[in-house]
């Protein structure tokens, strides 16, 4: 598979918060090369929402489900 990293194979192989920072840079580059045009020069944070999609895969690959908060539950967690 020419053009892929590791040709479509899993570039890491180490401890799992090596392979969940390499997923995260992944999905990063993946936004700047879609972006970067619109982007201002300086450093950017990564969004919540990024870090939230890179914690769900590393979840889902351990086989870790996590329950939704109900509206309610939302709704006491904002209300403080």
């Amino acid at each position: 598979m020419p053009g892929r990293i590791a040709n479509g194979r899993l570039a890491s192989k180490g401890r799992l918060s090596h392979e969940w920072a390499s997923r995260r840079m992944s999905v990063i580059e993946k936004i700047k090369a879609k972006n970067h045009d619109k982007m201002e020069r300086k450093i950017h944070g990564v969004p919540e929402k990024i870090d939230g999609q890179v914690a769900r895969y590393a979840l889902d690959v351990m086989g870790i489900r996590m329950d939704k908060m109900t509206k309610e539950q939302k709704h006491c967690q904002t209300s403080s």
